[in-house]
């Protein structure tokens, strides 16, 4: 009796990997739909690039979709621009400091 229940329950229900994907698509609109592969940890899927302009892919894994939204071209680009801002934040701060300490301030 279970058996004939399970098969029918497998014949009503799409593959598990049909479902995590939709559900992973759901999440994340940039990941670009059949592109999940690979089984248990050895899992990987394609990311589109959102920046303005580019189509370019890059293959990452599952767990990571929610951080990875760019190529890595662009993604390098943002990085150094935010290191950047970063530097340019910590220049200030270290510049008002010297001031502070040459007038006598703690």
């Amino acid at each position: 009796m279970t058996k004939q229940i399970t098969k029918q329950l497998r014949k009503k229900l799409p593959d598990r990997p049909v479902l995590e994907e939709a559900e992973l698509i759901e999440r994340y609109p940039w990941i670009v739909p059949g592109s999940l592969k690979g089984t248990g940890n050895n899992r990987t899927i394609r990311i589109s690039c959102q920046h303005p302009g580019c189509r370019k892919t890059r293959m990452t894994r599952p767990q990571d979709a929610f951080q990875v939204q760019l190529c890595h071209k662009h993604q390098a680009e943002q990085n150094a621009q935010k290191s950047r801002e970063r530097r340019k934040r910590w220049r200030v701060k270290d510049k008002l400091r010297r001031k502070a300490v040459r007038e006598g301030k703690p």
